[in-house]
């Protein structure tokens, strides 16, 4: 006789709520089920030929909402510790007037090494003030949608080109004056090794002369 064992784990669930359902669905494992919910062995189905193991859960969901401008964004959290498994891209959602404020203080400011940088020192200041934009590659922030790769990357971009403007504005004439006073002492150096290289090509060249015409004196 032949004995086949399926390791297929399923989970059914029968929520009003899609999200709770999917996130039940999703668990493949009775581990992945058992880090949102509290898990018991039940008494076994049993056939002539076949076995299947069955098991309950019970797991306290909480449920909430924001209004976003005019929209709304649902949550579900999941067991005892309230989990997050799905954030629905609330990050863009909440700070869209933030990321917008930069861009156009970006596009309004020119790249120079003189002048002012208020608005733009402030839209980056405003922006950098969210710790989610200060985690922009947290791996637990993308895995759990509280944002885009696409907003991350955008965010990590933008974030560049105006600190680059600031610290341009702000430094560029002292970061010049060092630059040149860089290169002026390289060069200073160079002339003296030059020199130190010519002097110890004719000093023997000179020893040599002169112990020549000693001998042909």
């Amino acid at each position: 006789m032949d004995c086949v064992v399926d390791g297929a784990f399923h989970v059914q669930s029968r929520d009003v709520n899609a999200e709770v359902n999917r996130e039940f669905a999703s668990a493949r494992a009775i581990a992945a089920l058992r880090r949102i919910a509290t898990v018991e062995a039940l008494a076994p189905d049993v056939g002539e030929f076949w076995v299947q193991r069955r098991y309950g859960y019970r797991c306290p969901i909480a449920e909430f909402s924001i209004a976003v401008g005019d929209a709304t964004i649902q949550f579900c959290a999941f067991g005892n510790e309230a989990r997050f498994v799905d954030l629905h891209d609330v990050v863009p959602a909440l700070l869209a007037q933030d990321k917008h404020d930069l861009e156009k203080a970006v596009e309004q400011s020119r790249l120079r090494l003189f002048g002012r940088s208020a608005r733009i020192e402030l839209a980056s200041a405003r922006f950098l003030a969210s710790e989610a934009n200060l985690r922009l590659d947290d791996a637990g922030l993308l895995q759990s949608r509280a944002f885009s790769e696409e907003y991350a990357r955008e965010s990590i971009t933008l974030i560049r080109r105006a600190l680059r403007r600031v610290v341009a504005t702000r430094y560029g004439v002292a970061l010049l004056l060092l630059a040149a006073a860089s290169a002026s002492a390289t060069a200073a150096a160079v002339d003296e090794r030059v020199v130190d290289a010519t002097n110890s090509l004719v000093a023997p060249w000179g020893a040599d002369r002169g112990r020549s015409r000693g001998v042909v004196e």
